[in-house]
């Protein structure tokens, strides 16, 4: 099945895109930080709440 987790072995990404370190971070602060790299690529548009 190579299911991560199930019956696969989960493997760090090399190089990830976006690291988030949570230590001391609001859930907010890190749902920015998420959004804005694909805003930032134009994969998504954020609205005038999250810009």
């Amino acid at each position: 099945m190579n299911f991560i987790g199930i019956d696969a072995p989960y493997e760090a990404p090399r190089a990830p895109e976006i690291h988030l370190k949570t230590l001391g971070l609001q859930p907010e602060q890190l749902t920015h930080t998420v959004l804005s790299c694909p805003a930032e690529r134009g994969i998504i548009a954020l609205g005038p709440t999250l810009a």
